[in-house]
C-alpha cells in the first residue's frame, strides 16, 4: 500500500471513534523500503498502545525531515 495509505488504514478504527486523526507523512517517502516497513511496525505499536489505553479526541502522526534523518512521531491528546 505504501507507508502513507497503510497508516491512513491503519487508524480508521480511531475515526470510526470519533478521534480526529492528522496525518503529514510525506517525508516517510524520504525512507528505503526496510526502514519504511520499520516506521510502519512502530507505528502500528503506537497506534495500538492508544487503542488500548488512551480515550484520545486527536491523534497526530507526523514524518518530517531532520537533517539527514526522517523523525516519526506520534501524538494523542488522552
Amino acid at each position: 500500500l505504501g507507508f502513507a495509505a497503510a497508516t491512513r488504514s491503519l487508524v480508521e478504527p480511531l475515526e470510526w471513534r470519533g478521534v480526529a486523526v492528522e496525518l503529514d507523512l510525506a517525508a516517510a517517502d524520504d525512507l528505503s523500503a526496510t526502514h519504511r516497513t520499520v516506521a510502519f511496525r512502530v507505528v502500528q505499536e503506537a497506534v495500538a498502545n492508544i487503542l488500548n489505553h488512551a480515550e484520545p479526541e486527536h491523534v497526530w502522526i507526523t514524518a518530517r525531515r531532520a537533517g539527514d534523518r526522517v523523525e516519526i512521531a506520534v501524538r494523542d491528546d488522552g
